[in-house]
């Protein structure tokens, strides 16, 4: 069982079914020999300042001024970011205040970074045996790496192991954001096997695993490792993305037999 391709006609997106018509799957024994994934957090100043550049230079579902309160930069300082003419250009912009809040925030960052480790050494056995059973799919690295950041609140990585978290949260409820980049990555990873780029969009594939990680990770075997969450029934409409309502609705009716709803 996997992803499955299906059209749905009338949504400018491809929707893919996890194991269509399939239960939500409750034997771990089949991936039990299966190597735990490793999950690393670090600090890493210049990777965070490439990623602030990355979500304010180019265009986000959320808007430039959303993305730009969430990772606390100020709105005129966000849009010289994102008419700037490249990488090199931003980082002498962004320079000063990164500088500055790795200045008076480097005890709390290094604090979360040993925090959210380890909070995840208590859950990281269940999640990594469970996400292939869901998903029908094998891991694609041994370990994922997240790089603890100063300003984003999480960031996804589509082709590679490497996801964002922000410091300064309650290290046991971090856990389910930094479990939805680690899935957002993973199904993105399984879609990409079937279907190339001028096949479906890198992002129209993003608005499938961003919706399917909601899904996925509210599934009765993972629930229990973040039972503070109650996602909405419509999660999409109240969110940063409420643009991906409809497509919501449309695969929780696809998801159905194998979630329920």
């Amino acid at each position: 069982m996997g992803i499955k391709a299906l059209l749905v006609a009338g949504i400018a997106c491809a929707a893919l079914v996890l194991a269509p018509g399939g239960q939500a799957a409750t034997d771990v024994a089949t991936v039990t020999s299966r190597p735990v994934l490793k999950l690393r957090f670090i600090l890493d100043k210049n990777y965070d300042t490439h990623e602030v550049y990355g979500m304010l230079h180019h265009d986000d579902p959320a808007g430039l001024a959303s993305r730009a309160k969430s990772m606390g930069i100020d709105p005129e300082l966000a849009q010289k970011i994102k008419n700037s003419s490249d990488f090199a250009e931003a980082a002498g912009l962004l320079g000063p205040i990164v500088d500055k809040v790795y200045a008076e925030e480097g005890a709390a960052l290094s604090g979360s970074t040993s925090a959210y480790t380890a909070s995840w050494e208590v859950v990281i056995g269940t999640f990594s045996k469970i996400i292939p059973v869901i998903t029908g799919h094998n891991w694609f690295y041994e370990k994922y790496v997240c790089v603890v950041s100063a300003f984003n609140p999480g960031v996804s990585s589509w082709y590679g192991n490497k996801i964002v978290r922000k410091y300064g949260e309650d290290p046991i409820k971090q856990r389910r954001i930094t479990a939805h980049e680690i899935v957002l990555s993973h199904i993105f990873h399984i879609v990409r096997l079937s279907y190339t780029k001028d096949e479906i969009d890198d992002r129209q594939v993003w608005k499938f695993a961003e919706i399917s990680a909601v899904f996925v990770l509210n599934d009765g075997s993972l629930a229990q490792l973040w039972p503070w969450f109650k996602p909405p029934a419509e999660y999409f409409s109240r969110s940063n993305y409420p643009q991906l309502a409809e497509l919501e609705r449309t695969l929780a009716t696809l998801y159905n037999p194998k979630f329920g709803s």
